[in-house]
């Protein structure tokens, strides 16, 4: 980041895109449409009838997810100036 920018300008630009960004990152990470993200984000477990559950994220998919979450939090933290 420039010295002569305005440093909140440019956080709340960054911190306004994030969560887009990461949006993205998760669909391409996943192989999801973009209604696909907000489905898997609204819907619960399903509850068989023996009181079992069936997980609405797979393993791979929360492993993706979880590496987009440190890359996105990894970048923001290498944007913050020294």
């Amino acid at each position: 980041m420039d010295k002569a920018q305005n440093v909140l300008s440019e956080f709340h630009k960054h911190f306004t895109n994030m969560p887009l960004d990461f949006r993205e990152k998760v669909c391409a990470e996943c192989g999801w449409s973009v209604p696909t993200f907000y489905r898997k984000m609204r819907l619960r477990p399903v509850v068989h009838p023996d009181g079992s559950t069936a997980p609405i994220i797979s393993n791979a998919e929360r492993e993706g997810i979880i590496r987009v979450i440190k890359e996105t939090v990894t970048r923001t933290h290498n944007k913050i100036p020294k």
